[in-house]
Order: structure tokens, then sequence, then C-alpha cells
């Protein structure tokens, strides 16, 4: 008897200091690995809390008996040192813990559940370390009380929880934010709208590039308001501008690629102010925005330029001709202008000397030259063909210096339309809206020069500046915000009436001083991959949620190989994923802005939430036709064909 009470004694104190251990370790794995601890905060459903009651019920034994039978084992062959055992029993949960924690850290990088962990796991170690200090435990006790401790500990959270504290039921994860107020801004006289297609934000100063292409740009970001979260609804021209010109998402004016047309049941930006009795002007770089393709409407004239020869035509300097001469011939009336130019996009060809910038400085040589395999008839080694220089091969930094430089041009043709502004005397009454319709991919993702494949951020996040009477100058607004939702806006700061039609609310009111900062509104998003299989999703100003039904990469969804840059800061990182994990993706693009890590299997509770939004706010959207007309390239004449081609909208 008297050798098997110290045995039994020592087998309590292992389950005891196991128990301990343990009990942390479950909290930690509940709030960090199944869940989003601010699901938590913000509230839970009751069939999720009972869950997690379960899971924490469940996982406290689990961890606890397989911990204390090895410490007890190690006291059986140490009896003469018997806190080695518990010392073993303790350590197990604790090394748990430590493992889940530095694999959070390096997947979520500085994400807030890596506090939480650090925190569970300091308080797992002070409970082990009273266990181990105390020479003669009371077992029994501590065995039969740390479960009910336990279990007060998930009553006191569930009472703490904000929704369970709600009158009115669960609050939900994803929420849409009120109206916003009038702004109460006098109306502008004027509106000028100044967008550059395929232009990426992250590649301007003002929003944080290093290399100078945009001076004029950042000047008048100065004198502006700037909006760092503006998302376009699908990364291409035809479906964005369509959206900018009529305050619809794509699922409702059915514009969804390019040679699509703009059906007339469709209210336009162009329209409503003619109404009002603007003087409605466009000038067009780009062929897939024009009046055969219903672009026009509402224009008194919509000039559609070519993008001239391939080996030297640029088409900046041309708008900028004819954008100042219709202003000096019209500055008089009440006028709605619209510039569209293209220079950044595909071939990347900009004249000299923008062509020969940027060599050499610290960003150049962060790409290289893969070896890409061929796979498919539109790329040349992964590039697409109409981006493809024989001179630069795969030389993925020649392409992006010529990218930068046909920026740095277009930024100095802006400048000049700016600086006619002043000459002219409309700024002070004139709303001058700077944007783009999407970006490009350079390299991100495994696709290359390239846009409208997935909505990721280098193809949805679009610079947005806007500058007019009684907006705030030098201010930066951290809310997200839709190219959508700028017709709506641009009519408030007009004093003009917004159509039924328009599907999302002003955010006039943002451009205001004393506005406070928000989240801003949930954006609907789209893009289209090979196969005709659609990707959709939602962004919020820390989530992105993305549908993918062909559960394939871009890589896959173009055909390339060998995809992987190791070492370069622009490399693609979903290599390590089953295509059967990608059918739903989820970014958290405050810790992961590079979208690196699919956290949708590892947050299903943000995944459901957004999920659900998106199929409410898809729901809601009202298509104004059946199937709108696909022009054929035949139906266009040779000049225009050249165009479409050069620009890589045929043979795909």
């Amino acid at each position: 008897m008297n050798e098997v009470e110290p045995r039994k004694r020592e087998w309590l104190a292992c389950l005891t200091a196991a128990s301990l251990a343990a009990l942390g370790a479950s909290l930690f794995e509940a709030f960090l690995s199944l869940h989003d601890p601010n699901a938590l905060l913000r509230g839970w459903p009751a069939l999720e809390r009972m869950r997690y009651l379960a899971l924490i019920v469940c996982s406290y034994p689990i961890l606890a008996l397989p911990s204390a039978l090895v410490g007890f084992g190690v006291t059986m062959f140490q009896p003469a040192r018997p806190v080695l055992g518990r010392a073993v029993a303790a350590a197990l949960p604790c090394l748990f813990i430590a493992l889940e924690a530095l694999r959070h850290a390096g997947e979520l990088q500085g994400s807030d559940e890596i506090v939480l962990g650090a925190l569970s796991l300091l308080l797992c170690l002070a409970l082990v370390g009273w266990t181990l200090r105390r020479r003669i435990l009371p077992p029994n006790r501590l065995a039969l009380v740390a479960l009910p401790v336990s279990l007060l500990a998930l009553a006191g959270l569930w009472i703490w929880t904000p929704s369970a504290r709600m009158a009115s039921g669960q609050e939900p994860l994803v929420q849409v934010p009120p109206a916003l107020p009038p702004s109460g801004l006098k109306p502008a006289r004027n509106l000028l709208v100044l967008l550059v297609d395929t232009l990426r934000a992250d590649h301007l100063g003002c929003y944080g590039y290093p290399r100078p292409t945009s001076p004029q740009i950042d000047r008048f970001a100065n004198e502006a308001t700037l909006f760092e979260n503006a998302a376009t609804p699908k990364p291409k021209t035809s479906p964005a501008i369509a959206s900018l010109f009529t305050g619809t998402w794509p699922l409702t004016h059915r514009v969804h690629k390019a040679r699509t047309e703009l059906v007339e049941e469709n209210v336009t930006l162009a329209e409503t102010l003619k109404q009002a009795g603007f003087t409605t002007f466009g000038l067009s770089a780009n062929v897939n925005v024009s009046t055969p393709l219903g672009f026009g409407q509402g224009f008194d004239e919509l000039r559609s330029l070519g993008h001239g020869d391939a080996e030297d035509g640029n088409d900046a300097a041309e708008l900028r001709r004819q954008a100042i001469e219709w202003l000096e011939q019209h500055r008089e009336e009440r006028f709605f202008a619209y510039v569209q130019f293209i220079d950044p996009h595909s071939p990347y060809r900009p004249p000299g000397p923008y062509d020969a910038g940027f060599r050499g400085d610290p960003l150049d040589g962060r790409l290289g030259s893969p070896d890409l395999e061929v796979l498919d008839q539109d790329y040349i080694g992964g590039i697409e063909r109409s981006v493809y220089l024989p001179e630069a091969g795969t030389d993925l930094d020649h392409y992006v210096r010529r990218y930068d430089g046909e920026i740095l041009y277009t930024d100095g043709e802006i400048g000049e339309i700016l600086a006619a502004l002043d000459r002219l005397a409309l700024s002070e009454d004139t709303v001058v809206v700077f944007t783009a319709d999407h970006g490009e991919t350079m390299a991100e993702h495994g696709a290359y020069f390239n846009h409208g494949i997935f909505p990721y951020e280098e193809q949805v996040h679009i610079p947005l500046v806007i500058r007019g009477p009684g907006i705030a100058a030098a201010k930066r607004r951290p809310e997200q915000v839709s190219l959508v939702a700028l017709m709506p806006t641009l009519l408030e700061l007009l004093g003009v009436p917004a159509p039924d039609r328009v599907e999302v609310d002003s955010f006039a009111a943002l451009l205001l001083s004393d506005t406070p900062a928000g989240e801003g509104t949930p954006t609907l998003l789209s893009a289209r991959a090979r196969k005709n299989s659609m990707a959709r999703g939602l962004r919020t100003n820390r989530w992105k949620y993305v549908v993918n039904p062909g559960r394939r990469t871009p890589a896959e969804a173009l055909g390339f190989e060998n995809l992987v840059l190791p070492g370069k800061r622009l490399s693609f990182s979903l290599e390590h994923l089953r295509n059967d994990q990608l059918e739903e993706e989820l970014y958290d693009l405050q810790a992961d802005p590079g979208e690196l890590m699919n956290l949708a299997h590892r947050r299903p509770l943000v995944a459901a939430s957004l999920r659900a939004h998106l199929e409410q706010l898809a729901a809601s959207t009202r298509p104004v036709a059946e199937q709108p007309r696909v022009y054929d390239a035949d139906e266009f004449d040779v000049e225009v064909r050249r165009e479409l081609k050069q620009l890589g909208y045929l043979g795909k």
C-alpha cells in the first residue's frame, strides 16, 4: 500500500501539470487555429458557440492524458527525480503551443492572433512554473478543479462577448455601413475625368512607389483627396468603364469582356449630365470604349483614337493636345470631359527618353529572367505576345522599366492638362478626377504582364484622387471605395440627382476634411479565367474572398510552367496548395497584402460570412439585358482590328 500511494500521487501530479498546460493549449488552439478571434469579439451564432465549447471540453483531456502518461513514465524510470516527470507532462502541451505559435507567426506575419498566442503561451508557462515549484501538490483537488475552472472561463467569455448582450441578436462579421449623409458641398460647375488604362496604384509615388514615375500626379494628389483602398469591380477595360459610366455592377450592365456592347437600356453619367445641361465630350485611346460599342451614349462627341504604329505610336501627347484644344473652345460652357489614356497598356513602348529610364536603379533586377516554357500560342516564354520584345526576351525587369516609362510619359501630359486648367481659370470650379480602370500583373501569382484573369490586388487595386471646390486637400482616406460608386459621387458633387438604376451610394461626404475615418463598403469583384470559368470575389478593407470554380491558379489558367521565382520580391506562392484547396480563397489583406496565404480553410467563419454577403450582393443586381452583343473581329475595319490585335484583344 505504501508503494501504491506514491505512484498514485505522482500520477495525479503529472495529470495536474499536464491538465494546466493543456488548458492553455486548448484555449490557444480554439482561438487561433480554428476561428478568427475577431469573430468571437463581434459575435458568434449559438451553434458556433456550442462547437467552441465542445472543442474545449474534448481537446482538454485529449491533450492532457497522453502528456500525463509520458510524464508518469519518466517518473517511473527516474523515481528519485519526480519533478522531472511533472515537467515533461507539462512541457508537451507547451511545446505544442510553441510550435503552433511559430507556424501561425510564419503564415500570418504580424497578425493580432499572434499576440493572443503569445499571451496563451505565457499564461501556460506561468501555470506550469507554479505547479513545478510546489514540492507537495494537492493533486486530487487540482485535478477536480481544473475542468470546472475552464468551464467558468468559457461562461465568462460567453457573457463578455458583445452579441450575448445584444437585444437584437447576432451581429454579422461583414457589415454594410449606412449611407453617408449628403456632403453639403456647393455644387461644382464642371467635371473632368482623367483615366489611365492599365495603371497600378502601387506604381505611383503618391501610393508609395520609390521610382519617380509620377511627379505631376503626386503634386496633384497634394491638392486633393486620395483614396488608399479604391478597387475596380472587374480588371478589364470594358466592364470597368461600363461600371464607372452607369454606377452598376458588371452583373447588371452585362459587359463582361472586350468588344461587348453597352446596351442602351443602361443610363450613363454622360446621359445624366447631358440632360442636366452639360456639354459632354470624351476622348478614348482604347477602341473598346467607343461609340460603335455603345459607350458614346450621352456624349455630344466621343472621339476614339488608335494606339498608333507599333514602333512609335503613343497617344498621351495627342490626347493632351486635343483635350486642351477642346477646353479652350468650351471654357464658357458647363462641361463634362472624359479623357482615357492608354500608354501603360501593352505593348509598353514609351518614346525616348522614357524608354531608357530607370535602368540600374535600386528596383532594377528584382525579377530577373526565369526559364519559362511556352505552352500557349498567345505567349512567348510566358510573356504575352503583345508585350514580348525579342531584344528583351524574358528579362522581366526590362518590361517593368518600360511600363514605368509609359507612366512617366503619361504623367507629363496629364500635368500639361492640369496646367491648362489653371491657365484657363477653370481649376477653382472644376472637379478633377484621376483614376484607372484596372491594374496589371508584374509576375504576381504566376501571371506575366496581363490582367482580367483573377481579381487579385495587383489587378483590382486602382488609384483614385479627387480635387475640387470644397474638397479636402492633401487628405488620404483609408476607406474602401469602388469605381462603381464614382458615378453617384460625381453627380452629388455637381448637384445632379443620380438615376434610379444606380446600385451604390455616393461617398462624397468622405471628401470633407472633418468626416471621421471608417471601413468603407464591401466591394463585389469578378474576373474571367480561361475556359470561360468565372471567378467572383468580395473585398473589404481587411479581407479578400474569391470563389474559384475552376480550382486553378492564374498560372494554370494561362498554361504556364516554372512559375516560381525563388528569392524575388514578387513571387508566386500558391504552388504548395492542392487544387481542391483553391475552390475558395480568403486573404487577410492587412497581414498578407501579396495574397500569398489562402486562409479559407483556417478561417471558416470569416469565409462563410463573406460568402453569404457575396451571394446576397450578387443576387441584388438587376440585369438590364439577357445577353449584350459581343462583336466579332471581322465586324471592325482593318485599322480597328489592327488596334485590337496590338492591344492583345484578338487571338484569345
